[in-house]
């Protein structure tokens, strides 16, 4: 998960980039791209394309593209490490979908580390004055959106190629965006165009890593380790977009990584008491 998050926190950055195209061409051309290599892959080494779980898979699709779309769409309004921020309290959604879902336990102190890592999206999200209501009701809505996608990623478990998932995701968004497309283009320049073939790649590594990583373990393990992509794009942000962030936003980043920590250091001892006493 932590590889994941480092590739997509650099996609975040290329979109951020490349704010003079819309989040539907950029969002068509990267699952355009994708689909047609994975598809050929999947083809040579013989394995199904259609899959097992299609339900399952169309989902994690759906809820996919929207969440992508509407944290593409959150940049317009807001600068790169506040959207990112406010998207990842998705494994807090997750940890609770997972409860209804997937039947399974969050215990008391995970709840206050959680709590911890929200107040630490607290602190980074209000430390801006000026902030636009529209983009952070937006990122929000990402945010649940992306939670439907882990859980619905570890529903599907290791009955279906990680391939295979991110194919459902890869098609709906060529098939959904394409169709927007035919209204909003604009021709992109070489150097554009390498820039979105960039983006195409780090987001198949990132989408890659992180099927792997929900197939081989719980969303309430896995998921508290999407905040490491809310450090990488702060750092991506005042390096390349010169954005500031003060006292105040780096307790807040503190607090959130602290929250990650202790949540796994709980969840791996609990593991090993588990192990022994089996």
């Amino acid at each position: 998960m932590g590889l994941s998050s480092i590739m997509l926190s650099v996609m975040n950055a290329l979109v951020k980039y490349l704010e003079g195209f819309s989040a539907f061409q950029l969002i068509f051309i990267r699952s355009l791209i994708t689909l047609i290599f994975i598809s050929l892959y999947l083809k040579h080494k013989n394995i199904n394309l259609i899959g097992n779980e299609r339900k399952l898979m169309l989902i994690r699709g759906v809820f996919g593209t929207i969440s992508l779309f509407l944290f593409f769409y959150s940049l317009k309004f807001l600068n790169l490490g506040i959207a990112t921020v406010i998207r990842y309290l998705s494994p807090v959604f997750a940890a609770v979908l997972a409860i209804f879902w997937l039947r399974q336990k969050v215990a008391v102190k995970q709840w206050l580390y959680f709590a911890m890592a929200f107040l630490g999206v607290a602190l980074i999200e209000f430390y801006h004055a000026q902030i636009s209501i529209l983009g952070t009701l937006i990122a929000i809505l990402s945010a649940l959106s992306l939670s439907v996608v882990f859980v619905s990623i570890s529903k599907i478990g290791n009955r279906d190629h990680p391939l295979v998932i991110i194919n459902y995701f890869m098609l709906v968004g060529t098939v959904s965006c394409g169709i927007a497309c035919l209204f909003q283009w604009v021709s992109p320049s070489f150097t554009e165009l390498l820039i979105i073939l960039c983006l195409v790649i780090v987001g198949l590594l990132g989408q890659i890593f992180m099927t792997m990583a929900f197939q081989g373990a719980s969303p309430k393990k896995v998921a508290p380790f999407k905040y490491l992509e809310v450090l990488f794009t702060l750092l991506l942000g005042v390096t390349f977009f010169s954005e500031e962030y003060g006292v105040i936003a780096i307790l807040g980043v503190f607090l959130v990584l602290t929250g990650i920590i202790l949540n796994t250091l709980y969840l791996n001892k609990k593991n090993r008491l588990q192990r022994s006493t089996n």
